[in-house]
């Protein structure tokens, strides 16, 4: 099987200590259309001259994770832990694109076709469209961003103080940010509001 865009090449996941990385390259290994999946332990063959992979998977904080292989070659970050990097650092150091362990087999699986073909999958956790957030959250995600006290939110939508609370709760676990700020960057960098 070949992967999209990039006849007879593979999928590399770079395997680190983790259960999680091993279990990204089985759930791939699902999906024949993606072409043959490889597990290496560090990035030492996936030099510049190589026939290069179609998509490389890594943890982002891996020491297998250099500025040379991600020059080189079309790298999607899969974060497992708690500790996950802020999806615009990714962008930056040069990543393709980002999931979670929240993230289903099958965004994985897109994730890498899009990726493959050369494009950016969505940096962070996807969006309300996207099936992450349901609606209310993202409207309440909307709404927060926009300036408005919890109270006032509860207003608008009908709902508690305390109901909003819990989704704001909600949303800032699935997003993993912290602040208001952080909230409302998510929410333009999701598009959920200019």
């Amino acid at each position: 099987m070949r992967a999209p865009g990039h006849p007879g090449r593979m999928i590399v996941v770079l395997a680190d200590a983790s259960i999680a990385m091993r279990g990204v390259a089985a759930a791939l290994a699902g999906f024949p259309d993606l072409g043959p999946v490889a597990v290496r332990t560090d990035s030492g063959g996936l030099a510049p001259g190589d026939a290069a992979p179609a998509v490389v998977i890594a943890n982002p904080q891996s020491y297998a994770v250099t500025r040379d292989l991600l020059e080189h070659h079309r790298v999607l970050a899969f974060c497992a832990g708690p500790d996950r990097p802020e999806p615009a650092a990714l962008l930056a150091a040069g990543f393709r694109g980002y999931l979670t362990a929240d993230s289903s087999v099958r965004e994985l699986a897109d994730a890498v076709r899009a990726v493959a073909a050369g494009h950016r999958h969505p940096l962070g956790p996807p969006s309300a469209d996207r099936g992450v957030l349901t609606g209310r959250e993202a409207e309440v995600l909307r709404s927060v961003s926009s300036g408005l006290t919890h109270k006032e939110v509860a207003r608008r939508l009908g709902l508690s103080k305390l109901t909003v609370d819990t989704y704001v709760q909600r949303v800032r676990h699935k997003l993993g940010v912290g602040n208001k700020a952080e909230l409302a960057r998510a929410a333009i960098r999701y598009g959920l509001m200019d």
